[in-house]
């Protein structure tokens, strides 16, 4: 069970076919105990949910806040880079299928070498003119997912915590407030 401790809904700008581009962030306790990419207990961690939508698409496209994509922002380009750094960082952090062993990765440690040939695709995730549909493809990642872990713990066995730092916990809020 999982309980909103925070939510914001903020007008980030219009993209270049016209739609407003919103930003959700959701702060929620879940409940019960879990295990941390530490392998330590943690009861009732606190998960980070960011989400990008517009008239025609919706998701954890944290790809899409860069301000190339925009034709105008209601934000600042600083505060477009900080909610895309928060969410790259902190988007469902119980949900980390590798432990502290095995690496947390991001978006700069996968290979993006195309495994067959892409084309634009208008109503997908994350589509905007000239960009290529990145999550019809498959990519390969370049992290040893499957590296040992000392305590035992195989990869993607169950889900894992990153606890919400207090630093982090406050920037996410402060999204409310950014302009």
């Amino acid at each position: 069970m999982t309980t909103p401790i925070f939510r914001t809904r903020r007008l980030v700008g219009i993209d270049t076919e016209g739609y407003r581009v919103y930003v959700n962030v959701e702060l929620r306790q879940e409940s019960g105990q879990k295990t941390t990419i530490t392998h330590e207990d943690i009861w009732n961690p606190v998960c980070a949910s960011f989400t990008v939508e517009s008239a025609h698409w919706c998701g954890a496209c944290v790809d899409t806040l860069t301000p190339n994509l925009f034709r105008s922002l209601s934000v600042t380009p600083e505060t477009l880079a900080i909610m895309a750094q928060l969410a790259a960082e902190w988007h469902l952090n119980t949900m980390k299928a590798g432990c502290i062993h095995q690496g947390q990765h991001n978006t700069s440690e996968w290979d993006t070498t195309p495994q067959r040939p892409m084309v634009p695709v208008p109503g997908f995730i994350g589509y905007a003119p000239g960009k290529l549909e990145s999550h019809a493809a498959a990519w390969k990642r370049v992290a040893n997912e499957k590296a040992p872990c000392p305590q035992g713990y195989v990869y993607g066995s169950c889900w894992l915590v990153k606890p919400l730092t207090g630093e982090a916990e406050t920037a996410i809020r402060g999204l409310e407030t950014l302009s």
